[in-house]
């Protein structure tokens, strides 16, 4: 819902402007990475949003996935993204009520060994 207010206030904006004249100072690399966010997504800004929730001292699995991500392109970084969030870009960082929202959670679950991985939105 939030997203959709905000394309709703982007177009408003594109109708509002008079922005054909001034378009055409950008490139049509400059106006997509505008328009849809970057490309690239390096290790460190995806891992500055990712949260682990749960885990013990002990535990090797955010280390482990910090590792895996850190490895990884910046193609399968942005594929992993759309797999846990259904978004290729960041979550948007904002404070509502006191609580700063726009992190990636990790929870531990502790549901046995012959469990799959769960993802969801």
């Amino acid at each position: 819902a939030r997203r959709r207010e905000r394309l709703d206030a982007m177009r408003r904006g594109f109708s509002e402007l008079p922005l054909a004249p001034n378009l055409r100072l950008f490139t049509v690399f400059e106006l997509m990475s505008l328009v849809c966010g970057k490309q690239t997504l390096s290790a460190e800004d995806l891992l500055g949003r990712v949260v682990f929730r749960g885990y013990g001292p002990q535990s090797r699995t955010p280390a482990m996935l910090r590792a895996v991500l850190r490895g990884y392109s910046d193609t399968l970084r942005l594929k992993f993204l759309s797999f846990v969030t259904a978004s290729t870009a960041l979550p948007v960082r904002f404070i509502e009520g006191g609580v700063e929202s726009g992190f990636i959670s990790v929870w531990f679950a502790a549901w046995g060994s012959d469990r799959l991985p769960l993802a969801h939105t």
